[in-house]
């Protein structure tokens, strides 16, 4: 979580706080899921995708800055669709700063 803080804007930090009590909480009741290429962290998307009557929450998505423009968040949100998907939820949510335009077009695509 720390390694992409950074990657957000505005940060993960100054919008959720305590990094640690933020991840604790998203282990607990999400599911977390990393693209790695190389060997090395390229994204992460974390979802709670518990209740079926009201879909998924995607409660953050980054990308490490050299990995953007390569699919990696594309290939990061439709595995959290076939997941919401598999657990019988017809619905995804999520929340985008207006200013983020790539995470906006991403979304709208």
């Amino acid at each position: 979580m720390a390694l992409l803080s950074a990657e957000f804007e505005p940060s993960l930090a100054e919008t959720v706080g305590d990094l640690t009590v933020y991840a604790r909480k998203l282990a607990e009741h999400a599911v977390t899921l990393c693209a790695l290429r190389g060997g090395r962290l390229a994204g992460a998307v974390s979802a709670y995708a518990n209740d079926p009557a009201a879909g998924a929450y995607i409660a953050q998505l980054a990308v490490a800055g050299a990995e953007r423009g390569r699919g990696v968040a594309t290939g990061l949100l439709g595995r959290v669709l076939s997941l919401a998907s598999a657990r019988g939820m017809r619905r995804v949510r999520l929340e985008v700063c207006e200013g983020n335009g790539p995470a906006r077009a991403l979304y709208s695509g």
